[in-house]
C-alpha cells in the first residue's frame, strides 16, 4: 500500500508541480529498500546483543564449576577413605573399626552429593545467563522496531507535506473564491431590491 500511495502522490505532484508549495522530503527508495534497510538494522542490533555473549568466558566458567566440583568430591571422598583408615589405625584394631568405615561412607556419600548440586547451580546460572541475553535481545529489538516505526511515520509525513500544503492553500482560495461569489450575490440582491422596489 505504501508503494501504491508514494506513486498516487508522485503523478499528483507531477501534475500540479508548478502549484505545490514547497519540496518533498527525502526520497528514501522503494518499499523492498525500506524493508530490507528494516532488516538489516534489526539483524545488526540482534547480531551486536549476541555478540555481547562471550561464550569462551561462559564455557570457561562452566569448566571451573565442573573442575572445582570434581576436585571436592574427590577431596571428600579421599578424605573419608583416609577418615576411615585412620581411625582403623589409631584404634590398633585389626579388623575395620564400625565406626571408621561409617564415617568413610559418610563422606563418600557427602562427596557423591557435591558434584550433583554444583551441576544444579551451574545449571541455574547457566539458565540465568541466557535469559538475560533474551531480554536484552527482546529490548533491543523492541527499541529498533519503536525507531524504525518512528521514521517510517516520519517518512510518510515528509512524502504528504508538499501535498498537504497544496490542498491547505487550494482550499484558502477556495475559500476566499465562495466569500467573494457570496458578497457579489448580496450585491446583486442589493442592487435587484433597489431596480424592483
Amino acid at each position: 500500500q505504501w508503494t501504491a500511495v508514494a506513486e498516487h502522490l508522485t503523478r499528483r505532484r507531477q501534475e500540479n508541480d508548478e502549484r505545490i508549495i514547497g519540496q518533498g522530503g527525502p526520497k528514501e527508495g522503494t518499499l523492498a529498500y525500506d524493508r530490507q534497510r528494516l532488516i538489516d538494522s534489526i539483524g545488526r542490533a540482534a547480531h551486536e546483543t549476541i555478540a555481547s555473549y562471550d561464550q569462551r568466558f561462559e564455557a570457561s566458567q562452566l569448566a571451573d564449576v565442573a573442575r572445582k566440583s570434581v576436585i571436592e568430591t574427590a577431596g571428600l571422598t579421599l578424605g573419608g577413605a583416609s577418615l576411615g583408615a585412620l581411625i582403623a589405625l589409631a584404634t590398633h584394631v585389626a579388623f575395620l573399626d564400625a565406626t571408621g568405615v561409617i564415617a568413610g561412607i559418610t563422606a563418600v556419600t557427602l562427596g557423591l552429593l557435591v558434584l550433583p548440586a554444583r551441576r544444579r547451580k551451574a545449571n541455574q546460572e547457566l539458565s540465568t545467563k541466557l535469559n538475560d541475553l533474551r531480554q536484552r535481545l527482546t529490548e533491543t529489538l523492541n527499541e529498533q522496531f519503536d525507531r524504525e516505526m518512528r521514521r517510517g511515520h516520519q517518512r510518510i509525513e515528509d512524502a504528504i507535506a508538499p501535498f498537504s500544503r497544496f490542498v491547505r492553500a487550494e482550499n484558502q482560495k477556495l475559500v476566499a473564491q465562495r466569500d467573494h461569489v457570496e458578497e457579489l450575490e448580496a450585491h446583486i440582491a442589493g442592487l435587484r431590491a433597489q431596480l424592483g422596489g
